[in-house]
C-alpha cells in the first residue's frame, strides 16, 4: 500500500512510503507507521491517539465519508494525509 504524507514541515525523501502485507483500518496503520517509523510520530499522533485534524483520504476519499479512522484498508489501496492548513 502506498501512503503519501503531504506536508512541508516532512523532508521530501520521507513524503512517500510503502507499507507491506497490511489489513487493518486506517488507525491501525497510522500507529503502524509511527512504531516502523519514529519520526513520523509528532506529526500524526498526540496525546490522544491519532490526530483529529488530519485529513486522510483513502483512494482520493476523505475517511469521514466512510468510517472515520475505522475505515478498512486494503493491500492496493492509496492514503494521502494532509495536514490542516491555515493562512490567508
Amino acid at each position: 500500500m502506498k501512503v503519501r504524507i503531504h506536508g512541508s514541515r516532512i523532508p521530501q525523501e520521507l513524503r512517500e512510503l510503502e507499507v507491506e502485507s497490511w489489513s487493518g483500518d486506517l488507525e491501525g496503520l497510522i500507529k503502524k507507521i509511527v512504531v516502523d517509523h519514529p519520526y513520523y510520530k509528532e506529526y500524526l499522533m498526540d496525546e490522544k491517539g491519532v490526530r483529529r485534524d488530519l485529513n486522510i483520504l483513502v483512494n482520493g476519499r476523505h475517511c469521514m465519508f466512510i468510517d472515520g479512522l475505522k475505515t478498512k484498508i486494503g493491500t492496493e489501496d492509496i492514503i494521502d494525509i494532509l495536514f490542516p492548513l491555515i493562512g490567508g
